[in-house]
């Protein structure tokens, strides 16, 4: 994935000198003595960066100047493809006033771990990137100043902390509301159990608080479908689903969503499936799109929020690389398409 063409490669080992690896020599670690500091990079591609980080110390290396962690530089690499994605997928074009909002990313993004040892989130590094570029970008390519934005399944915080944050950027005054039973209706057994317990909503509250993104939340402590009942059509300019993870439940959700946006808006969600990974096969995520999960091969799946968002968007959604969200912008044909559904199945 690295730019820059790779030189050669340095082992240890004296029995691999001098043979090759993917049609590069690889050498003693002495040859690295002969080059010119100024110019070199040497990436560290091993577990054992410790013990190699050492070595080069005493050989005259500087960390992060002369040789890098290969994770760090993968890191980079990825947050760029995630970026160039997004930006390509919402068809913006004019960049001109993407360094301000790269400066507002990495302030943002760069409390998530954080945040999530706080909370204890379910999202991802890469779920975190995807969700700040998605709304800034968005709320860049249409100018928006005035946000109301939707959250469908908020627990204790973190993707509440990261879209209230977003949405704030550059102003505060926008609102994100968000809308969960915080265990008192879940069909998932241990927030279920875990809601027994503990007041999951005082929980949330105070950490909005204490996070200080709690005057930008306004709490609807309702299932979903209650929620719905309250709001318009065309009140919201974007919606993010992690409530019921059970097809019937993301196909609702996202149905009543697409009606409360208005056109252009952003909807997004989590746990689609992981963008770098097979799926398992079509036939066995069909037999599980009504339970909440299905583990399969030592990962975990969604059957039912794929089946959702397949069944309503096809091909036209898109799966953020590295990551397990999924985004769709909303057209006016969307919306008319999902009116004629409603009303079809009012009729």
């Amino acid at each position: 994935m690295l730019e820059n063409e790779i030189s050669y490669y340095v082992d240890n080992n004296k029995d691999k000198w001098h043979s090759l690896f993917n049609q590069k020599e690889i050498k003693p670690p002495s040859a690295l003595l002969a080059e010119n500091r100024d110019e070199i990079a040497i990436v560290v591609a091993s577990s054992f960066l410790k013990e190699i980080a050492a070595q080069l110390k005493e050989m005259g290396f500087i960390y992060n100047q002369h040789f890098f962690n290969s994770g760090d530089i993968m890191m980079e690499i990825q947050q760029r493809h995630i970026q160039k994605m997004i930006l390509k997928a919402l068809a913006i074009e004019d960049i001109s006033g993407i360094t301000a909002l790269e400066a507002k990313h990495t302030e943002i993004y760069g409390r998530y771990s954080e945040v999530q040892n706080i909370t204890q989130g379910m999202l991802s590094t890469y779920d975190a990137l995807a969700i700040v570029y998605l709304i800034l970008y968005h709320m860049h390519k249409y100018s928006l100043e005035q946000v109301r934005a939707l959250e469908l399944g908020s627990w204790t915080g973190l993707s509440s902390f990261l879209i209230s944050k977003s949405i704030n950027a550059f102003s505060e005054t926008n609102s994100l509301f968000c809308v969960d039973s915080w265990g008192e209706y879940t069909a998932y057994a241990p927030y279920n159990a875990y809601s027994h317990y503990v007041d999951v909503l005082h929980v949330f509250r105070s950490l909005m608080k204490g996070l200080r993104v709690n005057q930008y939340i306004k709490v609807l402590f309702m299932p979903t479908d209650d929620a719905f009942a309250l709001l318009k059509n065309d009140l919201m300019d974007m919606a993010f689903i992690d409530a019921d993870h059970t097809y019937e439940y993301v196909k609702r959700d996202i149905i009543n969503a697409v009606q409360v946006l208005k056109p252009g808006s952003i909807l997004f969600g989590h746990d689609f499936h992981h963008y770098d990974r097979e799926l398992p096969p079509r036939e066995l995520l069909q037999n599980h799109i009504h339970e909440r999960m299905l583990s399969y091969e030592g990962h975990d799946y969604f059957p039912g929020v794929l089946q959702a968002v397949y069944e309503i968007f096809g091909v036209t959604a898109h799966n953020v690389p590295f990551s397990s969200i999924w985004f769709k912008e909303i057209t006016v044909e969307d919306k008319k398409r999902i009116a004629l559904m409603v009303n079809d199945k009012k009729g």
